[in-house]
């Protein structure tokens, strides 16, 4: 009877003392992840950096950090630490047993008809631990990108100069439109008193003094030679 009890009583302590290493295994097996945004205040269009540290204690087994955007954000890995990068999921994945820290560095293009605002970037780790327990944790450190509205200081300028070219255009114009009389004046008064002054005086005055010459001078010399010629005959 005594033997059975200290047989009983090994067994549970040693099934004791397994399950404690177990648990403290359990217990020791973790990993976090902390996230750096290079600039919390952007504007459409513009580019910051995204940078990731994953903290591993113990054994973790084929970890995957999942990241997730606003829409429309473009991501463009720099360094990868020996993860593989599925860009349709925007997550990274170690394959086999990893151990340490891991470094992710990725940039972001925000994207270009994103409203103002502020804007969440939220992600999770996760890995399997020795007793093939899956652990999982939110991404902590920087979360969020206050998006800024453009200010259009261009268009004012742009607005002036093209009321400026306008103006010098309507200047320019009237300009152009005071030569238009000079043209008709000349033309209209050079022709008109020319030509009817010149030729109206002299051919009317001079032919009929030379016409009228002739007419009055043969009657008188026909009248002349018949005196004459009856003269003679007497």
């Amino acid at each position: 009877m005594n033997i059975k009890k200290i047989t009983i009583l090994v067994i549970i302590l040693l099934t004791g003392c397994f399950l404690s290493t177990i648990v403290t295994a359990s217990a020791e097996d973790d990993i976090i992840a902390q996230r750096a945004i290079s600039d919390n205040t952007s504007l459409p269009g513009e580019t910051f950096t995204v940078t990731i540290v994953t903290e591993m204690t113990g054994n973790i087994y084929g970890p995957i950090l999942d990241e997730d955007l606003p829409s429309g954000w473009n991501v463009i890995e720099i360094s990868n630490d020996g993860a593989t990068y599925n860009e349709l999921d925007i997550s990274w994945l170690w394959s086999g047993q990893q151990m340490g820290n891991k470094t992710l560095i990725y940039n972001v293009t925000i994207f270009n008809e994103t409203a103002p605002g502020d804007y969440e970037l939220s992600g999770l780790i996760l890995g399997t631990i020795t007793d093939g327990t899956t652990v999982e944790h939110e991404v902590i450190g920087d979360s969020h990108v206050t998006i800024e509205e453009i200010e259009e200081d261009i268009l004012p300028t742009e607005t002036s100069s093209s009321s400026g070219s306008s103006s010098s255009s309507g200047s320019s114009l009237t300009t152009i439109s005071t030569p238009t009389p000079e043209p008709t004046t000349e033309n209209t008064t050079e022709p008109t008193t020319q030509p009817t002054t010149q030729p109206t005086t002299d051919p009317t005055t001079q032919p009929t003094e030379t016409e009228s010459s002739p007419t009055i001078a043969l009657p008188i010399v026909v009248i002349i030679g018949l005196i004459l010629l009856l003269s003679r005959k007497k």
